[in-house]
């Protein structure tokens, strides 16, 4: 440090850690260190881990490459990983186990679905979850109802007008509309997809198949 302070540039420190115990969090009064984004996290009551659904950690690009059948396009539609394996096995050509709960993308990365940047109709609305928390995602609006202990809480943002996620809506009179619509979609989600029991050894199926969101989109 005494050798900087003799340099005549300015110079720039950062430090970089990892692993802070609770105490050494700004949220947690410390009169140091400041931790501005894990502060902002824990006012909206979402301190520790597999507690946050923010866009910043769920919205990631999915890049599809396969030289000699599929283009350059940019598709802007909401994707799960649960896609994943049902697109893999189309492109493949091989067939779909009833029980996959995603849909397949093969056709529009392959072109037959988009051309030219002409919209595909995608997923009107995605889920995603951790133990404490399920969500909605829709392409304006996204929902999170949280639970820990004896606490819950929940959380509704227009993402058109807030893409940052700063300002919660849940419980504002404004939007009790749209915060029903999308917990009642939600719950549906939750249902649908709850995993029936396999019978046997030989995996038989004993759930009807409107179980399966697969087969009923």
């Amino acid at each position: 440090m005494t050798k900087i302070d003799e340099m005549k540039k300015p110079n720039i420190l950062v430090f970089m850690t990892d692993q802070h115990r609770f105490e050494c969090l700004g949220c947690h009064g410390h009169p140091v260190v400041k931790t501005p984004n894990i502060d902002r996290l824990a006012n909206d009551g979402q301190f520790g881990k597999n507690l946050s659904t923010f866009d910043a950690l769920y919205r990631v690009p999915f890049i599809w490459y396969w030289k000699g059948h599929m283009g350059r396009e940019r598709i802007y539609e909401q994707f799960e990983m649960i896609d994943a394996m049902p697109t893999f096995l189309e492109l493949c050509g091989i067939p779909c186990p009833r029980t996959v709960q995603g849909i397949s993308l093969a056709k529009p990365l392959l072109g037959s679905e988009f051309r030219g940047g002409a919209p595909w109709d995608g997923k009107e609305a995605v889920f995603f979850e951790t133990p404490f928390v399920k969500t909605v995602r829709t392409k304006t609006y996204k929902l999170s109802y949280c639970w820990k202990a004896i606490r819950s809480w929940g959380q509704l943002y227009d993402l058109n007008a807030d893409p940052g996620e700063l300002k919660n809506l849940y419980g504002n009179p404004a939007y009790e509309r749209i915060q029903s619509e999308l917990m009642e979609r939600l719950l549906k989600w939750w249902i649908e997809t709850q995993q029936p029991q396999a019978h046997g050894g030989n995996y038989d199926e004993t759930a009807p198949p409107w179980r399966w969101s697969s087969e009923t989109k």
